[in-house]
């Protein structure tokens, strides 16, 4: 969750897209945002039976 900001402010640096501390500011915040989303969501939707990781067209329904 910490290096995708980093390696975000990185490449903006590189690039030149990113010259002023409020820049990197709003890189870390945007890349902190996407890592807390796209885990949450793989967190949340991508679950299955015994918590086991698998594509949403792979779940079975419970058996009762």
């Amino acid at each position: 969750m910490v290096g995708l900001p980093i390696l975000l402010c990185l490449v903006a640096w590189r690039l030149g897209l990113a010259k002023t501390r409020r820049d990197f500011m709003i890189l870390m915040f945007s890349g902190w945002l996407g890592s807390y989303l796209a885990l949450t969501m793989a967190g949340t939707y991508f679950r299955g039976e015994g918590l086991e990781l698998l594509w949403p067209w792979e779940v079975r329904p419970a058996e009762s």
